[in-house]
């Protein structure tokens, strides 16, 4: 059977269990980054006895081996999404978090168990946070989060969201009301470099004194002035 056809067969559901199950061994000829896809997608296989034998073929890979994997910013989806759930290492986590490839509902997964260091670098992401919302719910509930993390999600819901949460969510239709006209989403921003307004030549040298100066000019900032900002800024 031609590569194109087994992949199809694997796919589309067609391939006998037996050949799943060989498959879930590892034991296919296919490249290194196709079998770990094809594992990934067979790990959720309708049938428990493949589920199970991708999941332990999965689990028995050198942590190298799959570093390399899910750090590649082109890495699929199929296996981000796994190694979000299955208690891999920490570095592996890490790699998750850090790849914008990621997608934001593995990263949701990742932040309602992840550890409170895992957890903060994950909120540090403004970005994802404002792409997927849900993440945020996620580290609430996450019974190891640290009161930096509590705090991170605070200055989050403050600066981005507060009683306009749905009008700034990426990839969400702004919603509007006779009480807040709705404001021009920032999906539409340029990305440009760090704007003049908040450059730190001319401000105090004192770091106290020059984080009150930025504070400053942000709280004279509207919304969509602040998320530009975070998309197009230094931390």
């Amino acid at each position: 059977m031609a590569k194109a056809d087994l992949i199809k067969s694997f796919q589309d559901g067609s391939a006998p269990k037996e050949l799943r199950l060989v498959a879930a061994r590892g034991l296919t000829a296919l490249p290194p980054r196709e079998t770990l896809n094809l594992l990934a997608q067979l790990a959720k296989d309708p049938d428990p006895e493949v589920a199970s034998q991708a999941a332990q073929t999965l689990k028995s890979l050198p942590e190298e081996e799959i570093l390399s994997h899910v750090q590649a910013k082109d890495c699929e989806a199929s296996i981000l999404e796994h190694f979000a759930t299955a208690g891999a290492s920490d570095a592996i986590l890490e790699a998750l978090a850090l790849n914008p490839a990621t997608p934001g509902t593995a990263v949701a997964q990742l932040a309602s168990t992840a550890a409170a260091p895992l957890l903060e670098l994950i909120l540090y992401n403004r970005v994802r946070l404002l792409e997927c919302p849900a993440i945020i719910e996620s580290a609430r509930l996450n019974p190891s989060i640290s009161g930096e993390g509590r705090r991170l999600i605070q200055e989050i819901e403050q600066e981005f969201f507060g009683s306009k949460k749905k009008e700034y969510t990426v990839g969400d239709e702004a919603e509007t009301s006779e009480a807040a006209p709705a404001a021009e989403s920032f999906v539409s921003f340029e990305v440009e470099a760090v704007p003049e307004d908040l450059a730190l030549e001319g401000l105090p040298l004192d770091p106290e004194e020059r984080e009150s100066a930025i504070l400053d000019k942000l709280s004279k900032m509207t919304v969509p002035e602040k998320i530009k900002h975070a998309l197009v800024g230094t931390r």
